[in-house]
């Protein structure tokens, strides 16, 4: 089943993380789109509707001190 609708079941991926094979920039960054149209290359890319939608960002760190030197994601719209 679909998460948003069968027109965007091209793949079964609802989350990406350090097992999902994403491709990585020159500096180490990971770029994630999130789209209703998948991309050409679909490796880091989430379908998503037109419609609103939440994101979330799960880290697993053993403390909270971790995020003290966590820079937290940029995201662009674009």
């Amino acid at each position: 089943e679909c998460l948003v609708g069968s027109e965007m079941c091209i793949r079964d991926s609802y989350c990406v993380n350090d097992r999902s094979g994403l491709h990585r920039n020159a500096d180490g960054s990971v770029d994630v789109t999130l789209s209703k149209d998948a991309p050409e290359d679909t490796t880091n890319w989430l379908p998503v509707s037109d419609e609103k939608f939440h994101l979330f960002l799960r880290i697993y760190k053993p403390d909270w001190t971790a995020l003290d030197s966590f820079p937290p994601p940029v995201i662009s719209v674009k």
